[in-house]
């Protein structure tokens, strides 16, 4: 995700047409065919790579909060003895 906010910094223009705050929304269009439009095909790829990057990141922690949940209950149930 880093580096995919790297590349929307740094070469925005391949990846994002260009909308001017005065322009018509009228005119807005966000996707056509990958070359025109609000957003370009490298803009679009970057954008699933990121939602990607989250979906994992989310399923990682509920991975993990699964992994540790019996462990922390058992060490619970020992510090409750005390």
């Amino acid at each position: 995700q880093v580096m995919t906010g790297q590349l929307f910094y740094w070469v925005s223009s391949i990846c994002f047409g260009e909308f001017e705050v005065t322009d018509d929304i009228n005119s807005l269009v966000l996707w056509v065919d990958g070359s025109s439009g609000l957003v370009l095909l490298p803009g679009l790829l970057g954008c699933a790579i990121c939602l990607g990057g989250w979906i994992s990141y989310f399923a990682l922690v509920g991975w993990v909060r699964r992994q540790q949940a019996k462990p922390f209950y058992e060490e619970g149930q020992r510090l409750d003895l005390i």
